[in-house]
């Protein structure tokens, strides 16, 4: 008989703050914590919105998480951004340059990969992406909660610790920077 594995999770405070804006249609902030739909808003059109989500939300302690943010819009258009400015989980911050991006392919992208400049150009705003971003498509961090070492390892970005107990990231980081 096989032992039925019980995921061990823990409720951590998330502070995220995020602009949005389309010139042209209105469009979808959608926010998943490991595949789930935690936090969903519908913005308006032609309107630059300031969003700030602060919430406790359950985490996994024995497996690798994610936090994904899905912008899309009922229509792309060239005048659009998502700004990503904070992510705060447990008062421990996560750097907004370390998110994956899977844009949506649009002509625009296709358009880019047609040509050696565009791919490099592509690839460049994949891998350094900064906080600003113009394609719809996933957002995505990776991190641990209170696991040294998850193994995983994704174009060059290391999953973020968390530590469940906010004193031990404290002590942590003292620890870095002694070495």
């Amino acid at each position: 008989m096989q032992k039925k594995q019980t995921i061990s999770t823990v409720d951590l405070s998330t502070y995220l703050t995020l602009t949005a804006f389309n010139q042209e249609s209105d469009h979808r902030i959608i926010l998943q914590i490991n595949n789930e739909i935690v936090w969903e808003k519908t913005l308006q059109k032609n309107v630059t919105h300031s969003l700030k989500i602060f919430n406790n939300f359950p985490f996994q302690k024995t497996k690798p998480n994610t936090l994904m943010i899905t912008w899309d819009g009922d229509q792309d258009c060239e005048n659009k951004f998502l700004k990503i400015f904070k992510l705060i989980i447990n008062d421990q911050h996560i750097a907004p340059h370390s998110v994956i991006i899977d844009p949506v392919e649009n002509q625009y992208i296709k358009m880019l990969k047609t040509t050696e400049k565009g791919r490099i150009e592509y690839k460049e705003k994949l891998l350094y992406p900064g906080h600003q971003h113009g394609w719809y498509g996933d957002y995505k961090f990776c991190f641990s909660v209170d696991r040294r070492h998850s193994g995983r390892f994704a174009l060059g970005i290391r999953d973020e610790l968390i530590y469940s107990d906010v004193k031990q990231a404290i002590l942590s980081k003292k620890k870095a920077k002694r070495i």
